[in-house]
């Protein structure tokens, strides 16, 4: 109800603007009389009814507007018609002369009247007005104390400052040696300092919340205004009878569309104004020390990625950086904006500070939770490291005490990722404060007047239907996003050595889980029994995986590593008969520090790179805006004898040059794309998106059984004899062959015995068929000793296998052979790996040939290498690969 008052007051102000209209006379009819009795020059008023009494006519006589009194209006239309009007030349019409007896005389009592130009016209309402007054000093007002309150809290008395924020962990993933493994002093571990992320305290201030609270309303009162100047201006013209009287306040129609553009400039620098923070929210907070804070304002500097070869896109790109910058650059002085200036190329993201039961204060940022220190004063990133090497994680199979897993879920937070649900609300206020939309909005009003309100009509109905239809499908891709990552299950958990069944949400590092057939809701590393997993969801590969527990030794625990013993969250416990009795797995990762969760946080928080397209329109805008205001001008020039109707006709110029409709048609096509793909199963984020989509040409993909038929054929094997390839073989002639022996050891793969008893081979499809080829069997060490593969009359023992790691390209294992005792490494991997591990005299001479006309026929090629080895080098695969 404030609010509205504050707005019929400033309405009711402009009713003010018609009380100081001051006519004066027309010095073209001085009078020439020299004689003591003189005729005061002629006085020309907008209206009879403002003369001065003095030069009003005595009852019953009547003024006519000629400069003379008459008996009725029958005389005084003759007279006027015979005489004409004195003022004609200048404007208004004349009030009655009178004589006086020295010409001083006329001077002193008309002399207001005389000091001007002209007389004043109905549409040359005065500026200085008591509702033009009140109308500047309210937006003065609001909008110098808001700056001044800007320079106050950020150059003259800022409190905190800008500290470095961690943005990556440091944990076992990243170490390669036992040696960089440091005991710690608790098991909270954190990340590492960047100094391109910084993070800035603030928190609620009273008097900035009701500057907050004015600017707001005085940026939907504008809107209100234009409302009321909108139908003043057809009440004027009596176009709609039906108007109220009240908001008949203006002479003519001149004067109100006047008053209007008036509004509608200022209405529009204030609005631009307010738009280039990235939050007014945060402009009305007051900085302070980050242990005091109700808010963290966190800075990312932005990396674009421009997909284009041409020099004149990157050309264009710096041009569009050079003006943005400086741009922003008068803005960020403007509102005193000190971390901007310092930080200009980058994106600010306002984070509310949750004060947790044990009182320390949290937030999240990007899915990550970030928990105050106290000893560093600032934020930090919070994960929990339990254990580092392979021994420690199975050393946790006793499990954790309900007091424990309390205290350690108030770091991690809780097992999820949260992607808060939508609100019809917050999707419109989104989508509709785009930058775009207050030129559409603010182009609209300027049809809704001077009698193109049909116009105007239809340019609100299309954008307002624009950004409805985009704000649907962002909403309901952004449910159907929280609908996905939405889980919801239980799992049995050893807590204070029993098994309980505990919700998915309140897993926390170090737990043991008894792990069922089902879903899985975190990381976590198999340490007692074997699974069957499907990754399909998470990896795309169709055949299911069967993982084994962890053997233990002082490596550190990699999931990449360990990929054969570890369990991913998303994916899906298989039942697999009696491998399921017993099978117990430690979490090591929960929420959005488990690889699902960095999946989708870099799906959901990876910057937009550019294409070209991108590039240009920016460009093509920028010229658009710069034609629009020569047209302006030149519209302006042309039209100044009626400034008034000239300032529309100029604006509708600027429509012309730069439609105001032009980004709905983006919108439009966006969400009918987006609504098509929802329709075929795929979900966007960020509909824009689409149109970066809409560019790909080529895609690359590299599942075989995903988009080609499921399974593989067996093709050829080229042995090598005296450094030469051989005779190409369709089978294996020879199975006992050192080609045979490495196809048989080379893999990964697990045999299960399925619940109708029946075995089955578990792994990559590739080891499966090259392994059926060589007829061998394998037979499973259970865990308790080594897997063997043998024939009718060779036995080779599995003492070391490494799981396939894609960096490197390769996978290998050690053999033994069970009679005789000796050790063989065979190592298996791409035919580019492979050639660079080996000694060069051993590699054929039309190697490179060959292997390129393999796999442009489009068959899967891979390269076999070995050579003799001893138990002692079963270490690690990196010092052993290599003179093979």
């Amino acid at each position: 109800m404030s609010r509205l008052m504050l707005f019929v007051f400033l309405f009711i102000g402009i009713a003010f603007a018609q009380d100081d209209e001051k006519p004066f006379v027309d010095h073209s009819f001085q009078c020439p009389l020299t004689t003591e009795w003189v005729l005061c020059d002629v006085v020309c008023v907008a209206d009879l009814s403002e003369c001065p009494d003095i030069l009003k006519c005595e009852a019953p006589l009547i003024a006519c507007g000629d400069g003379g009194c008459y008996a009725n209006q029958t005389e005084c239309d003759t007279a006027f018609n015979e005489t004409g009007n004195p003022c004609e030349d200048v404007c208004g019409v004349a009030c009655p002369q009178v004589y006086n007896n020295f010409s001083a005389i006329c001077t002193e009592l008309f002399g207001e009247f005389y000091a001007g130009d002209n007389c004043t016209a109905p549409y040359e309402i005065s500026t200085t007005s008591e509702g033009f007054l009140f109308f500047y000093y309210w937006v003065s007002l609001v909008g110098g104390l808001s700056l001044l309150w800007c320079l106050f809290n950020q150059r003259l008395m800022p409190r905190g400052e800008a500290v470095e924020m961690e943005d990556e962990f440091i944990d076992s993933e990243k170490l390669e040696t036992e040696e960089q493994v440091k005991p710690k002093e608790n098991f909270l571990f954190r990340g590492h300092v960047t100094k391109s992320l910084k993070q800035i305290g603030y928190k609620r201030n009273i008097p900035a919340l009701i500057l907050y609270v004015l600017v707001i309303a005085t940026i939907v009162g504008f809107q209100v205004l234009f409302g009321v100047l909108t139908a003043m201006f057809y009440k004027t013209e009596e176009v709609y009878p039906d108007i109220s009287d009240g908001l008949n306040i203006f002479v003519d129609s001149t004067q109100a569309l006047y008053v209007f553009e008036v509004a509608w400039m200022i209405g529009a620098a204030w609005c631009v104004l307010f738009k280039w923070p990235k939050s007014i929210s945060y402009l009305f907070r007051r900085r302070c020390e980050l242990s005091e804070a109700d808010y963290v304002l966190v800075f990312q500097p932005t990396a674009t990625e421009i997909f284009s070869n041409d020099p004149a896109v990157h050309k264009m790109q710096q041009v569009i950086a050079i003006v943005t910058r400086i741009i922003n650059t008068f803005f960020a002085f403007v509102f005193s904006d000190v971390e901007f200036l310092r930080n200009p190329d980058g994106k600010y993201t306002s984070c509310d500070v949750t004060l947790q039961p044990d009182g320390s204060r949290t937030f999240y940022y990007n899915f990550r939770k970030f928990i105050y220190v106290s000893d560093n004063q600032r934020y930090e990133l919070v994960k929990l490291s339990v254990a580092e090497v392979v021994s420690d994680w199975i050393n946790l199979k006793k499990g954790l005490t309900t007091k424990e897993a309390g205290e350690r879920i108030l770091y991690v937070g809780p097992n999820l990722m949260d992607i808060p649900a939508p609100t019809v609300f917050s999707v419109l206020v989104d989508e509709f404060l785009k930058p775009f939309y207050l030129y559409q909005n603010f182009m609209s009003w300027t049809w809704f007047n001077f009698f193109y309100w049909h116009m105007g009509i239809v340019n609100t109905v299309v954008y307002v239907t624009g950004g409805l239809s985009i704000s649907y499908v962002n909403y309901r891709n952004q449910k159907l996003l929280h609908s996905i990552t939405k889980v919801s299950g239980s799992c049995q958990v050893l807590r204070d050595g029993q098994l309980k069944k505990v919700d998915h949400s309140q897993l926390v590092p170090g737990d043991v889980v008894h792990v069922t057939p089902g879903p899985v809701y975190c990381d976590m590393v198999l340490v007692e029994g074997s699974l069957l997993v499907d990754e399909s969801s998470l990896t795309g590969e169709s055949m299911p995986v069967a993982k084994t527990q962890v053997e233990p030794s002082s490596a550190i625990y990699k999931s990449t590593t360990h990929k054969k013993s570890t369990i991913f969250a998303g994916t899906e416990v298989l039942n697999s008969g009696t491998l399921m009795d017993n099978n117990l797995a430690v979490v090591t990762k929960t929420g959005s520090i488990a690889d699902k969760g960095e999946f989708l946080r870099s799906i959901l928080t990876s910057p937009v790179p550019l294409f070209k397209f991108d590039v240009e329109v920016k460009i093509v805008i920028m010229i658009l805006c710069a034609v629009a205001i020569i047209g302006f001008c030149i519209t302006l020039r042309f039209l100044d004898t009626d400034p008034v109707s000239g300032w529309f006709y100029a604006m509708y110029v600027v429509g012309t040059a730069l439609p105001p409709l032009l980004p709905t048609v983006f919108v439009a096509s966006v969400g009918i794309g987006s609504s098509r793909l929802r329709q075929k199963g795929v979900v966007c984020s960020n509909p824009q998106r689409i149109l970066n989509a809409g560019k790909v040409r080529v895609s690359c993909f590299d599942k075989t059984g995903t988009l080609t038929k499921q399974g593989l054929d067996f093709h050829s094997v080229l042995p090598v004899s005296q450094g030469e390839f051989a005779k190409e073989l369709s089978t294996l002639e020879d199975l006992n062959s050192q080609v045979a022996q490495a196809m048989a050891c080379s893999h990964s793969l697990s045999k299960v015995t399925m619940a109708d008893q029946t075995t089955q081979l578990i792994g990559n499809s590739v080891d499966i068929k090259m392994f059926t080829t060589t007829t061998w069997n394998l037979e499973m060490g259970g865990g308790v000793s080594p897997d063997k593969v043998s024939n009718s009359k060779l036995t080779l023992v599995l003492t070391k296998r490494f799981d396939f790691d894609h960096h490197r390209m390769t996978m290998g294992c050690f053999a033994k052979n069970q009679e005789t005792g000796k050790h063989t490494f065979f190592l298996k991997g791409s035919a580019e790996a492979i050639k660079s591990r080996c000694v060069p005299s051993s590699i054929p001479s039309k190697y490179d040939e060959i292997s390129e006309q393999f796999s442009r026929s489009g068959c899967y090629v891979l390269a076999l290498a070995s050579r003799p080895a001893t138990s002692e080098e079963e270490t690690k695969l990196s010092s052993t690969e290599k003179d093979l």
